[in-house]
């Protein structure tokens, strides 16, 4: 187990220091790492699958060093040190997934919400990744060629190692990261996120039965007002102002 622990710390690591944020292959490794025996294999149903990836290097004389020479004696209103978020370039090709709102039955809707829930719990003990972004477009699925469902737990730029929460650091970005109004009061609980997804989507989308087309599931307009839209509006007003 010594050595698969140092393989799955290898494979962990491939980020970006002044990024943060784990390229999805590495999340997918690290899995792959921890099911050799067979024991956790399923949990490869519920995670992106990567047909390619590449980072750009950043050249000397880009804008992202430059604004980091402008921004190195920066300090916050309240004198507090400022530090400048490097951003990255990656390009992914990744498998076409499909999104929650496109299921149009119930029972589907509810494995796709116990595979995500299941395989964020795995990736937590396992690997110890938080992933810090549970939103409505991050729970996707795909359809395999038995027809079976698997929910997939999609996008792991945000995510972060239990490794570094605990020595404070709220995420491996350094600014308040997640998708509004999904993100947790906590932002260590994704659990709080998962709870929201499942709430806004159970009380803005209905599931419409035409007689001349197929089912679908598409957004409420039986009501005035939806449930939680004040909830929206007060997180999209808290985030324009900030």
């Amino acid at each position: 187990m010594a050595g698969a622990e140092t393989c799955r710390q290898a494979q962990l690591a491939k980020c970006n220091p002044h990024i943060g944020g784990y390229v999805p292959t590495a999340v997918t490794d690290a899995a792959e790492v921890e099911a050799e025996d067979g024991k956790w294999h399923w949990v490869l149903n519920h995670l992106l699958g990567l047909l390619y990836s590449h980072n750009f290097a950043t050249e000397p004389d880009s804008a992202e060093v430059h604004i980091t020479e402008l921004l190195k004696d920066a300090v916050f209103a309240d004198k507090k040190e400022f530090t400048y978020e490097w951003h990255l370039l990656r390009v992914m090709v990744q498998e076409l997934l499909q999104p929650l709102e496109s299921l149009t039955n119930v029972q589907d809707v509810a494995q796709v919400f116990a595979n995500v829930v299941q395989c964020h719990a795995w990736l937590y003990k396992c690997p110890k990744i938080l992933h810090c972004n549970i939103s409505m477009s991050n729970i996707m699925y795909r359809v395999k060629e038995d027809g079976c469902i698997y929910g997939i737990l999609n996008n792991f730029d945000l995510s972060s190692l239990l490794l570094e929460l605990k020595d404070n650091v709220s995420s491996t970005s350094l600014q308040r990261t997640g998708t509004p109004p999904f993100m947790a009061i906590n932002l260590l609980v994704d659990a709080e996120s998962f709870f929201y997804v499942m709430a806004v989507f159970t009380s803005h989308y209905t599931r419409e039965v035409p007689k001349q087309s197929k089912p679908h599931v598409e957004p409420r307009s039986d009501m005035e007002l939806l449930p939680f839209e004040d909830w929206f509006k007060a997180w999209i007003s808290a985030s324009c102002a900030g």
